[in-house]
């Protein structure tokens, strides 16, 4: 089994991407930019990603998902995300183009 490299940022939600065995802990923020841009928070190298490609954000007690007009889409658990925001729940995979990921959350 290969070893992830796990990276704390107050645990809250928790993307493990899969391609590169990477953990990614969240939790002061509320908000997660996805892209190439160096302004992200994610921000994988991958051509077939975006500049700002998605964002993953916290409203009204929820954790939501939504594709930022990227060109080669977003997903959730398969299904096209378009630009309105999507409520996320644990175990939901997520596709940024090639970039795949699965949301955990903390319990308390």
């Amino acid at each position: 089994m290969v070893e992830s490299e796990v990276i704390e940022m107050n645990v809250k939600i928790e993307l493990v991407v899969e391609n590169s065995k990477r953990i990614y802990r969240f939790g002061e923020v509320t908000e997660i930019t996805i892209g190439r841009a160096d302004d992200n928070i994610l921000s994988p190298l991958v051509d077939q990603i975006s500049r700002h490609h998605a964002r993953v954000f916290f409203k009204d007690g929820t954790w939501m998902v939504q594709d930022l007009e990227s060109m080669n889409g977003s997903f959730r658990n398969d299904a096209k995300l378009d630009k309105d925001p999507v409520a996320l729940s644990a175990g939901d995979k997520l596709r940024f183009g090639p970039v795949e990921a699965v949301v955990f959350f903390e319990d308390g």
